[in-house]
């Protein structure tokens, strides 16, 4: 069973078409991230790529609590959701795609990464 589970959770990763996305995001954030951005800044970018960034009090405290780096707790947390990607339905419905953002009170981006999952079996 555990292996039939990575085998369906694999499966749905590694679709060409969810790689591909990934690769647009990954290259599209590196490049708008590549000088300092405000908040302001990001909010407008994400528009012009049909995404809304939500705030702090928009988005769980379950993302905050399940981050790499627990210490590093900045003032202002953001997130959006950039692309849904509908599947074949097995093993994976649909993957998805999101930008995190952390803050300064001046609300310049201290940080920010890709968040990638899969509505998988």
């Amino acid at each position: 069973i555990v292996f039939m589970t990575i085998a369906c959770l694999s499966a749905c990763a590694g679709d060409n078409y969810v790689g591909e996305r990934r690769e647009y995001w990954e290259s599209a954030i590196q490049s708008f991230f590549s000088e300092a951005r405000s908040i302001k800044e990001v909010n407008e970018w994400l528009s012009a790529n049909g995404a809304e960034l939500l705030s702090e009090s928009e988005s769980t405290t379950d993302m905050l609590r399940a981050r790499d780096d627990p210490a590093f707790i900045p003032d202002h947390y953001y997130f959006a959701w950039l692309e849904e990607i509908e599947m074949n339905g097995y093993p994976c419905a649909s993957w998805h795609y999101g930008l995190k953002v952390w803050a300064d009170d001046g609300g310049i981006v201290l940080r920010h990464e890709i968040q990638s999952t899969g509505v998988c079996l």
